[in-house]
């Protein structure tokens, strides 16, 4: 894994990465391909799919029906400033 990889992956995912990070990226992104590697090379014959390693079942909440909040509930809630005039709710970002 070299910087020049390092750097056209932060660009796909939109991701700044200054240039002490770089070396630290080459050296997590190479321990995950070869980790990725290893798994390739594991016989997994006979191995039934597993759809959730913690349980038999998946764990459901029941459905139970709510009345919905109302537009200055959900205001009270906003971490930022709502706009009645420009409905919508800022988030802080994800990424």
């Amino acid at each position: 894994m070299d910087s020049k990889t390092v750097l056209h992956i932060a660009d796909i995912i939109k991701l700044h990465v200054s240039e002490s990070e770089i070396a630290s990226f080459c050296n997590d992104l190479e321990k995950r391909l070869k980790l990725a590697e290893q798994l390739q090379n594991v016989d997994t014959k006979g191995v039934e799919p597993v759809f959730c390693a913690a349980f038999d079942k998946p764990v459901l909440r029941k459905d139970v029906e709510h009345e919905p909040l109302s537009v200055e509930e959900l205001a009270k809630m906003s971490p930022k400033q709502f706009d009645p005039e420009a409905p919508g709710y800022r988030v802080p970002n994800v990424f």
